[in-house]
């Protein structure tokens, strides 16, 4: 499925030199259906990252006829034989700065 916003957040991090990964996500809203079975499964479908509400905000923009932007940032990773909590927990306030003034200068731009 093509995310019709996707191009234009696309194109706002390249003016902007915001370094990104454009994957496909595994919404899910319980933690432990994250499972190393699922998680091979969704990787086999082509996503990168999991996350926990991506899919229920497109759909009331959908729903209200309203374009959405959504970008991730990567706390921790699951993705190999243990767990890597790296920043989960514990984000740098100048991480959170950044991001903050990242999101705010992409609505600037909308």
């Amino acid at each position: 499925m093509e995310i019709e916003t996707a191009g234009k957040l696309k194109q706002i991090f390249d003016d902007m030199h915001i370094p990104y990964h454009m994957t496909k996500t595994w919404t899910t809203d319980a933690f432990y259906r994250e499972t190393e079975r699922n998680m091979e499964k969704r990787k086999e479908e082509g996503c990168g990252v999991v996350e926990m509400e991506c899919a229920s905000v497109m759909a009331v923009g959908q729903f209200r006829k309203k374009e959405v932007y959504q970008f991730l940032y990567a706390a921790d990773c699951l993705d190999g034989k243990d767990w890597e909590k790296r920043i989960l927990g514990n984000m740098p306030e100048t991480l959170r700065e950044r991001i903050f003034l990242v999101a705010m200068e992409t609505a600037i731009r909308l």
